[in-house]
């Protein structure tokens, strides 16, 4: 069939002549439609994310990467993703200490191998903006400073 050439419509029982270039526009825009309409309807990925930082804020920050690790996780929670961030509970005997008021003991210990013997670590958890904060504990986290030096320069442990 010539496409340029006008052909007859009988869907209404009566006989009309019809442009052939209407019925192509209209189908065009039919397919159009159905192509939106999938792209609204893909299926969304989620995944389980998992951050493992020594800083993150509201908790603890010395510099960008407790900014990064406190705010990027939040927004991929409000995505849909499962996130979670272990980070150590730093006490400083501080008023910054209080950051960490709302995480509960877990009940969780577990013994590791460090500093020449085993030792004793326990887990606290609080979950806040859509995303599980998990916190080791660990009486080497609990000294003045920052996670990284005192007045006095860095620990000798982050060499």
């Amino acid at each position: 069939m010539d496409i340029a050439r006008p052909f007859c419509d009988t869907s209404e029982g009566d006989s009309k002549v019809v442009d052939s270039q209407d019925k192509l526009t209209t189908g065009r825009e039919e397919l159009t439609e159905d192509i939106e309409k999938e792209e609204k309807t893909q299926i969304q990925v989620t995944y389980n994310i998992v951050f493992v930082t020594a800083e993150a804020v509201p908790y603890l920050k010395t510099g960008g990467l407790g900014d990064v690790c406190g705010s990027l996780p939040v927004a991929l929670a409000a995505r849909g993703h499962r996130v979670m961030v272990v980070s150590p509970r730093y006490l400083h005997g501080s008023p910054s200490d209080k950051n960490l008021a709302g995480a509960s003991d877990t009940g969780c210990r577990i013994k590791v191998y460090c500093f020449g013997g085993e030792q004793e670590v326990v887990f606290f958890h609080e979950y806040r903006a859509g995303v599980d904060w998990v916190f080791v504990d660990h009486p080497s986290y609990h000294r003045p400073g920052n996670p990284y030096g005192d007045i006095f320069g860095a620990f000798g442990d982050n060499q």
